[in-house]
């Protein structure tokens, strides 16, 4: 591995594998994070909706402290007694008065102080259907929270795969550009010893040299290009200041895991990716706000029972209950609830079309990541071509150049040939890795996750050629 241009201090370098790499990044998502507190609080919004299928139970009490007991007296005796009635004039009048005589003691019929307890039991009725839409729509919520969550994993678990081969990648255009340093710097010391004996003239040389100091800035370049990597490797590790890594260049199973066709892949796609799971959660979920909104239209029927005691009060029976069917039904209101259920069916209609729109664009990122694939499986095969012709064609200008029948420009043509084509050896390799990572998340799949993988391999550096000077 090279050593970055800025080296991280304070942390010593560990071994980070790819499949620890995700498993760090799903770890430290804030994303994932959020979407699991809403999945809790989803699931807690559900089952507080179930708990309106069952009776309420509701209590009151009060104890009130007035400014006085009231009493009445129907004999015109004092306290809170009526008014005393005219002298008697008729003998249905003179029974009456004879009546009354016995009740001339003033009567409490109100205490001071008065106390009451009611115990309630509600049930709803026509009621239990909308609540079962809205339980229902709680319930498709939840769902689709579920398929975020899955569908943020895979993005989360690509993105991390992407950015740690990037690192690899970056790695390897270090060593190619590394490898065109050496087979210079040999080159000049050849030059020079024939310069000195008189074989080659000055400018030669210069020229050589001019190369050589391009390659150094090339591998300063990579190296920076590394450094990159890494700070965006780190970003979805949510790694610490001063924290580095060792990776691993363990070639993960997808890379040999068997490539369906394109048709194949889509109907996978179509299938089984989490976004369009969560779409169709989110249909469910609008049509059953439709329908608990419909719901509104009905009556409301409830079946209510009630136990009541109370003390200090004469006219009230200390103990009394009653049960019986309660109905209410809001006949007109200027087409509130109508208008209501417009709006939720509406957003069904807008939530059917995200869905159809989704499975467009998702068949075509399987068709552009599919077609990704088989672009780099072809530019592998070219590039290792190109890199075995470069290689026999520096060979042989080396050998010109020293029976003197070609020129130092000549030589740096063929190094720079050589470097390009390692070059995009290289970019074909870990373009093909990322392809067939972006065409398992395009499918709705793990990345890593292959179990249809055939076998895990160590991954294949680009071809390394022998020091160039150490070639004779």
């Amino acid at each position: 591995m090279t050593t970055p241009l800025l080296p991280l201090l304070g942390l010593c370098l560990s071994p980070l594998t790819l499949t620890d790499a995700v498993d760090r990044a799903l770890n430290r998502d804030s994303t994932l994070a959020s979407l699991d507190a809403q999945a809790r609080g989803a699931d807690a919004s559900t089952d507080a909706l179930r708990g309106n299928y069952g009776p309420k139970l509701r209590l009151e009490g009060n104890v009130i402290v007035w400014d006085d007991a009231q009493t009445v007296s129907f004999g015109g005796g004092g306290g809170n007694a009526a008014a005393t009635l005219p002298p008697p004039a008729t003998p249905y009048e003179f029974a009456l008065a004879g009546l009354l005589q016995g009740f001339g003691t003033p009567t409490t019929v109100r205490e001071q102080v008065t106390a009451q307890a009611t115990v309630q039991v509600v049930q709803p009725l026509v009621g239990l259907y909308g609540i079962s839409q809205g339980v229902e729509a709680s319930e498709a919520g939840r769902a689709a929270i579920g398929a975020q969550q899955q569908s943020r994993r895979q993005r989360v678990e690509l993105e991390t795969v992407q950015a740690y081969f990037r690192v690899l990648q970056a790695q390897g255009l270090a060593r190619a550009a590394a490898q065109q340093v050496e087979s210079l710097a040999a080159q000049e010391k050849r030059m020079l010893s024939l310069q000195a004996n008189g074989v080659v003239a000055k400018n030669d040389v210069l020229r050589l040299q001019v190369a050589l100091a391009a390659a150094r800035q090339q591998v300063i370049a990579t190296q920076g290009m590394e450094q990159q990597a890494r700070a965006a490797l780190g970003m979805y590790l949510g790694a610490q200041p001063g924290e580095s890594f060792e990776l691993t260049a363990d070639e993960p199973a997808f890379a040999a895991a068997a490539v369906p066709p394109l048709a194949s892949a889509r109907e996978n796609a179509l299938r089984d990716r989490p976004e369009l799971t969560e779409l169709e959660h989110r249909v469910a979920q609008t049509s059953a706000g439709e329908d608990a909104a419909r719901a509104k239209m009905l009556p409301d029927l409830n079946f209510i029972a009630q136990y009541q005691h109370a003390e200090g009060n004469t006219f009230s029976a200390a103990d009394s209950f009653f049960g019986g069917l309660f109905l209410s039904w809001t006949a007109w209101e200027w087409g509130a609830t109508a208008r209501q259920v417009d709006a939720a069916e509406a957003q069904r209609e807008a939530t059917q079309a995200m869905r159809e729109q989704a499975r467009k664009g998702i068949a075509l990122e399987v068709e552009a990541a599919h077609v990704q694939m088989d672009t780099a499986d072809h530019a592998i095969a070219v590039a290792e071509g190109a890199v075995a012709q470069a290689e026999e064609a520096l060979r042989l200008e080396r050998a010109r150049l020293e029976a003197q029948q070609s020129t130092t420009t000549d030589l740096i043509n063929a190094e720079t040939a050589l470097l390009q084509a390692r070059v995009n050896l290289e970019n074909a390799r870990w373009e093909r890795l990322m392809a067939r990572a972006r065409l398992r998340t395009a499918m709705g799949r793990s990345v890593l996750d292959a179990r249809d993988a055939v076998s895990s391999s160590t991954v294949s550096s680009p071809p390394q050629s022998p020091p160039s000077g150490a070639e004779k």
